[in-house]
């Protein structure tokens, strides 16, 4: 679970910052950690239901955002 949401959270840092910066690495980087995201989500459905695996990934997501927004742009709840 960790690991999906730091691919989902990667995968959404480099889209952001390539809408403000036009980099051509970021949006390759960015379809790479989606890419890799899928990936291991279908590797961890091996071992767990879609359902815990996807709210145990959403819950760690959220909160990442949270902290990140909160730190890098300032903004507040």
């Amino acid at each position: 679970m960790m690991l999906l949401a730091g691919l989902d959270f990667l995968g959404t840092m480099l889209a952001k910052e390539w809408t403000v910066h036009r980099a051509p690495w970021q949006l390759a980087g960015g379809a790479l950690a989606f890419l890799a995201l899928f990936v291991v989500l279908v590797c961890g459905l091996r071992y767990a239901e879609m359902s815990m695996l996807t709210l145990g990934w959403i819950v760690v997501l959220q909160m990442a955002v949270l902290v990140v927004d909160r730190t890098r742009y300032g903004t507040h709840l």
